[in-house]
């Protein structure tokens, strides 16, 4: 029974990483390029689903074990983790329009920062609130 709730345990923290690190990398993606003229149309918007989107799932996987194992030692709330991608996306998107392409792979490391400093400063009474 303990390993099926760790798989499950894994499987919905891998799921939330990937579907956070899309939505951050695509809102990021398009919000950058277009700032630094290739503009907002639709074509933009699926270049940044492609792209962004991609990136981000592929680097969210990452940043979320690092943030959910070794930060918050597997107790997170969804009102912290809803701080930490919220943080995050205005966080990178501002780092795309300062940095261009390169926020990218600075976004990470800042969410890390963000989600350290979620983890202390923020009680942890409640129960985790992702699984069942």
């Amino acid at each position: 029974m303990r390993n099926r709730r760790m798989f499950i345990e894994l499987l919905v923290l891998l799921s939330g990483s990937v579907a956070a690190g899309f939505l951050i990398g695509t809102a990021q993606h398009f919000v950058s390029f277009g700032v630094w003229g290739y503009g907002f149309g639709r074509g933009a918007f699926n270049l940044a689903r492609l792209e962004g989107g991609a990136v981000g799932a592929a680097l969210g996987i990452p940043t979320g074990l690092v943030a959910y194992y070794f930060i918050f030692r597997r107790h997170v709330t969804a009102k912290q983790a809803a701080v930490v991608v919220s943080a995050s996306l205005v966080s990178g998107c501002a780092l795309g329009i300062a940095l261009f392409w390169v926020s990218a792979f600075v976004t990470p490391i800042l969410t890390i920062g963000v989600a350290f400093w979620v983890g202390r400063h923020t009680p942890a009474s409640e129960p985790p609130t992702f699984l069942p």
